[in-house]
């Protein structure tokens, strides 16, 4: 396996430290607020170098959500067992934990942005790789009698994504609890999808 250069080393912290810096300024004012001048000059670079990392504002975006969905999908590579429903849950869970956590850049993105991004570009090849990983739990879920049968498997995993926004939007506790708004976002999945017995 070849060795990075140094060069190409220098780039990849680079761009982190963009994308770290990018992660503060959506915190603190939104990704529509946030000023591709400002992220320059806050990693100490020109903004004609910046745009050689990331061409755009929305090409920024994209690698955030090209990254959070490659950690997704190693997280279903690396979880393969359980019963389908629990692991739909340690899914939304995850998901909930990682998006809302202080630090993260996906904390204060809103959910039409992040949906422009899912349907473009290089994250179509790593989505599409995801989706038919969940449509396989879903589908497994519904065959082992833990999730309603007639529920449409596309509409379960836009539930599963809609309670993560939900989550954000309308659930988050106004003390910050992550805790709790795992709580919620898992009480509010479960009572749409799963199968009641008897």
């Amino acid at each position: 396996m070849p060795t990075q250069s140094f060069k190409e080393r220098m780039k990849q912290q680079r761009e982190q430290e963009i994308l770290h810096a990018a992660s503060h300024l959506i915190r603190e004012h939104g990704y529509a607020d946030m000023n591709m001048d400002t992220l320059a000059e806050m990693v100490g670079i020109s903004k004609p170098t910046l745009y050689q990392h990331f061409a755009s504002k929305e090409a920024l975006l994209m690698r955030v959500v090209l990254l959070s969905i490659e950690a997704l999908e190693d997280h279903l590579l690396q979880h393969t067992t359980g019963a389908p429903l629990e692991r739909l849950i340690v899914i939304l869970q995850t998901l909930i934990e990682r998006a809302y956590q202080p630090d993260s850049i996906l904390a204060n993105l809103r959910a039409e942005s992040v949906l422009d991004v899912l349907h473009a570009g290089p994250v179509e090849d790593p989505r599409a790789r995801v989706m038919a990983m969940l449509y396989r739990i879903v589908d497994d879920g519904k065959t082992q009698g833990q999730i309603v049968p007639t529920l449409p498997t596309p509409l379960v995993i836009k539930l599963l994504f809609f309670v993560l926004g939900a989550v954000g939007e309308y659930a988050r506790p106004p003390d910050g609890n992550l805790d709790t708004a795992v709580q919620y976002g898992t009480q509010l999945f479960i009572g749409a999808v799963a199968a009641r017995s008897g």
